[in-house]
């Protein structure tokens, strides 16, 4: 898995600071469990890249989009403050792309 840190200025506006962007191969989730755990390593990807230890992420929901496609929503917490949102695309129950956002009104500390 190759993940990339960027921060957009055209999503400033939108209050959004970071955009976190995983590429990887295809990966089976035919249990809520292994996207749980697909979740806690791109909360420690993040984690490390800020430099903050206690973010977590945290399941919020799924939505079925058209036959194939699964979006499935987690939300980002910093010591208990929300501070943004990971989205995960599963085609024909495998893992496809994972993308996460955080939040402008959040100060992080980088390395």
């Amino acid at each position: 898995m190759e993940c990339w840190l960027s921060s957009p200025e055209a999503l400033a506006p939108k209050g959004i600071k970071f955009v976190f962007l995983c590429s990887h191969e295809p990966k089976d989730i035919f249990f809520i469990e292994d996207l749980h755990e697909h979740a806690s390593l791109i909360s420690e990807f993040m984690s490390r890249t800020l430099g903050v230890g206690d973010l977590k992420v945290v399941f919020s929901d799924n939505e079925v989009i058209g036959s194939d496609y699964i979006l499935y929503s987690y939300k980002v917490f910093h010591g208990g403050d929300y501070v943004g949102t990971c989205r995960f695309v599963a085609y024909c129950n495998k893992l496809i792309k994972s993308l996460c956002t955080i939040s402008s009104g959040i100060v992080f500390e980088r390395s």
